[in-house]
């Protein structure tokens, strides 16, 4: 129980509700008798103070829950006052027409004998996130106090929330959603939509969907990236859609006044090949600052300071190293303003392609479509040479090209190149797009450019199991005071290669199959007597309808007293029909007889359950004892991904624990 002196997280108003909110005042002396309303009478008598308590301060907005509020009215002896008018109200009011805002459900108009009235406040318009403070007062008097609440709901906000770009630059935006309890909302299309001066680029994550011709997917923790272009000048907001809110973000494309013309990110080139590098710059003569992050300008040092002329500013980088070669540019005036650029270098050293071997591997070679997924594509490149080993690495720096062979699928490529390290390898990350492969997957081939020697891998993007394994323990407890048994399942989720799918939402159901009529032996184990009958309810609708079956046919009880065919009705809600008036499935339905067994005879399991990240999920069947080696149940597992629904199921009879051997006889012996 949370009282109105407690610190309420979350919500806006602290100070406010921790203080100013929380009011209680004390009435003076005065006649006797009981409260009449209009104001103080005796001190023992009359109410003197007012609490308001709440059993939670933080309510799931999306209207599947409520906070249980009481309060508590007192005379000057601390004593609980009954019969006294109380009147509640909240802000905001969602009672009221057109108004968004809060339920609250006041249960009296005055106190109890125990001296309380108690009320409860949910969300009156569901996914309605926000504050709500609900009052109490005593009518005629200035006694009153307050309590505040957060109702919890799906956000959408955005990093940065708002862009000032430059032309031609390019900006990461990351979008995070949470859902009604404020956990992450995971797998949510966010809509996008940009303004015409700029361009999403269309890269792994960016899906397209009728209503919504550029959106992204959240991952598992409620997030999402994309990357915007600023292609031309302008004003605007890039408006974000998803979970029924909307988050805009104000975007400002300002000129360029610096920007490289050459070399571009694109740009492969070999070390000892000199870059010429051009610097536009409009309107501008001034000189211009040029660092490399490796290599010299202008045969000089890291640093150059040339001047624009014409709007354009040139230097000259020689004696770079391998790998990604990074230049900058700024204006030497007081804007400020710079451009950043970069190229790959790499070594063409003289490698022999008889002699040079490659091989190319992805880890992990599969994945699960979507932004969060990402696979390491590695080639590794050896050489072999007369009188040492034939694994020696190529030399560091040769050139690597990656690229897809065929659709990718909406996959993309970290870069187009790598240089081999030391060890003669070179890597790159594939990203996976929102769209699933065949069984052969997307294939990547990389390639040696100095001896065009290559080779090819596949990743394969999946969004549903190739196939889903129930198995059971050889082992089960007991519980619920030794009448009940527990039995361990684990079930697991596999791509179509076989590889471990974590985070699949499992939906699953028991239903009994078959029970049998029967007798235990002196182990414990139903061997007596036994016969096997299928499920009367054959349309599984826990409903006793005309196309339902009524046992008959046993064979093996006959011997110890059971009847042939069923002879017990047992209706619900009505008495017992005279013996012979039900002989066959027509008259079971006219009377209502119980369907055998009861759908709860396969015990109890949870409706869902999520595989960890080895594709595995354990959980526990619960069935009664008398149950064992009675029922047959079938364990149906089934997965819903993209509309296709992946399915599995288990049938067993529910088994008995070794030590008890004293378990009872079938207990639907009676009705034969």
């Amino acid at each position: 129980m949370i009282n109105r002196v407690s610190g309420i997280p979350g919500v806006k108003y602290g100070a406010i509700l921790a203080a100013a909110l929380m009011l209680s005042a004390c009435g003076g002396g005065g006649g006797g008798g009981g409260f009449s309303g209009d104001g103080p009478g005796d001190g023992t008598q009359s109410p003197a103070s007012i609490q308001i308590f709440a059993d939670k301060v933080q309510v799931n907005a999306d209207g599947s829950d409520s906070a249980e509020i009481t309060v508590q009215v007192k005379n000057a002896g601390n004593l609980l006052l009954g019969g006294v008018p109380v009147t509640m109200t909240v802000d905001p009011d969602g009672s009221r027409p057109g108004n968004q805002g809060y339920n609250l459900v006041v249960r009296g108009a005055v106190t109890a004998e125990t001296g309380t009235v108690t009320a409860s406040l949910g969300s009156s318009q569901s996914l309605l996130a926000g504050n709500a403070v609900v009052t109490a007062r005593i009518p005629d008097t200035n006694l009153s106090t307050s309590i505040g609440f957060v109702f919890v709901g799906p956000s959408l906000t955005t990093n940065p929330g708002q862009l000032q770009m430059v032309q031609g630059e390019r900006e990461l935006i990351t979008v995070r959603a949470t859902a009604g309890a404020g956990n992450p909302g995971s797998n949510q299309t966010v809509c996008i939509d940009a303004p015409s001066f700029t361009r999403v680029v269309q890269e792994a994550g960016i899906i397209s969907r009728p209503d919504c011709p550029t959106a992204i997917t959240t991952g598992s923790n409620g997030e999402a990236s994309f990357r915007l272009d600023a292609q031309a000048l302008g004003n605007g907001v890039v408006r974000l859609t998803g979970l029924g809110l909307t988050s805009d973000i104000p975007v400002t494309v300002v000129p360029a006044g610096v920007s490289f013309t050459t070399p571009s990110p694109d740009d492969a080139i070999e070390i000892s090949t000199p870059v010429n590098i051009a610097v536009q710059t409009p309107g501008y003569a001034g000189n211009v600052r040029i660092i490399t992050s490796s290599g010299i300008l202008n045969g000089g040092t890291r640093i150059a300071v040339v001047p624009a002329t014409g709007g354009v500013a040139t230097a000259t980088l020689t004696g770079f190293s391998t790998g990604r070669v990074t230049l900058s540019a700024e204006k030497m005036d007081a804007s400020g303003e710079r451009a950043i650029t970069s190229f790959f270098a790499f070594n063409d050293s003289n490698l022999d392609p008889d002699l040079t071997n490659v091989s190319i591997q992805a880890s992990p070679a599969t994945l699960a479509v979507g932004s969060g997924s990402s696979s390491t594509i590695t080639l590794t490149a050896t050489r072999s040479q007369p009188g040492q080993s034939n694994n020696i690495p190529v030399p560091p720096g040769e050139l690597i090209t990656f690229e897809f062979i065929g659709d990718s699928l909406g996959s993309s490529l970290s870069s187009p190149f790598a240089n081999t390290n030391n060890d003669g390898i070179a890597s790159v990350r594939l990203q996976a797009g929102n769209i699933p492969s065949s069984a052969q997957g997307v294939r990547v081939r990389a390639c040696v450019v100095s001896i065009n020697k290559c080779d090819e891998t596949s990743v394969t993007l999946t969004n549903r199991p190739g196939s889903l394994a129930i198995g059971l323990s050889n082992t089960i407890d007991s519980t619920n005071n030794d009448t009940a048994y527990i039995l361990p399942i684990s079930i697991i989720a596999t791509d179509v290669n076989g590889g471990a799918l974590g985070g699949v939402d499992i939906s699953l159901r028991a239903w009994p199959t078959r029970f049998r009529t029967g007798f235990r032996d002196t182990e414990g184990d139903l061997t007596v007597g036994v016969d096997t009958h299928v499920n009367e309810d054959t349309n599984r609708n826990v409903t006793r309808d005309l196309g339902d079956g009524w046992t008959s046919g046993l064979v093996a009880g006959l011997a110890f007293g059971l009847s042939d065919t069923r002879r017990k009705c047992e209706p619900a809600g009505a008495s017992e029909p005279a013996a012979g008036t039900v002989i066959d499935a027509t008259a079971a339905f006219e009377q209502g007889c119980r369907l055998l067994p009861e759908s709860s005879a396969a015990g109890s399991l949870p409706g869902v359950v999520t595989t960890d990240e080895n594709g595995l999920a354990t959980f526990n069947l619960t069935y009664p004892k008398d149950r064992a080696q009675v029922i047959e149940v079938e364990i149906l597992a089934t997965t819903q991904v993209d509309g296709t629904e992946v399915l599995s199921s288990r049938i067993f009879f529910l088994p008995r624990e070794e030590s008890d051997d004293n378990l009872p006889h079938s207990p639907y012996n009676i009705y034969f």
